[in-house]
């Protein structure tokens, strides 16, 4: 291969716990992932929701829990090509600097992109891996080819591991072939 394929891949809900620092900051162990609209399991509209972490400035987003396959699947991702994180900060300049510290700490890595609009990077052959199903489909509109990361909220049939393997594969073959479970 000529060119290194470029990999994008998500940060939060993929390799950082959003759902997990947001329960740990209202105190609410009981919040349902499989439904995904946080703001309104608290009973707060967006703009509540999102001041309030706002508030909190770069330490919401620098001190979310790492998933234990987040190292993995970054080794993997860079094994496989040009591996970026790509990532979507919140309005607050404050979420860009948590997520860049997040970053550097947990991965130890300055490839990053923050970008509003993700789907800005797709092009053919370069991947997506996200958890979101709406970004994957504006990612493949672009032309990229997208996985979907197996989250509660998006109902994905596949594991976390089967990513890696998917990546695994990809480094070893070359060939970018659809994620199945």
């Amino acid at each position: 291969m000529d060119e290194q394929r470029l990999i994008f891949v998500d940060c939060d809900g993929v390799l950082a716990d959003f759902v997990g620092g947001v329960r740990r900051v209202w105190h609410r162990s009981d919040l349902v992932p499989e439904q995904y609209d946080l703001a309104e399991q608290l009973g707060l509209t967006l703009e509540e929701f999102w001041g309030t972490i706002d508030r909190l400035g770069p330490a919401f987003w620098s001190q979310l829990e790492a998933y234990p396959w987040a190292v993995s699947l970054w080794g993997a991702a860079q094994n496989a090509g040009e591996a970026y994180i790509l990532t979507q900060p919140s309005l607050s300049p404050a979420c860009a600097a948590g997520k860049t510290e997040w970053i550097a700490r947990e991965l130890g890595t300055r490839k990053y992109l923050l970008a509003p609009h993700k789907a800005a990077c797709a092009r053919p052959g370069a991947l997506l891996i996200d958890d979101n199903e709406a970004n994957c489909r504006e990612w493949e509109a672009r032309g990229g080819t997208a996985w979907l990361f197996p989250q509660p909220w998006n109902g994905s049939a596949l594991q976390a591991w089967d990513v890696i393997n998917g990546l695994v594969k990809l480094s070893l073959k070359g060939e970018l072939e659809p994620l199945v479970a």
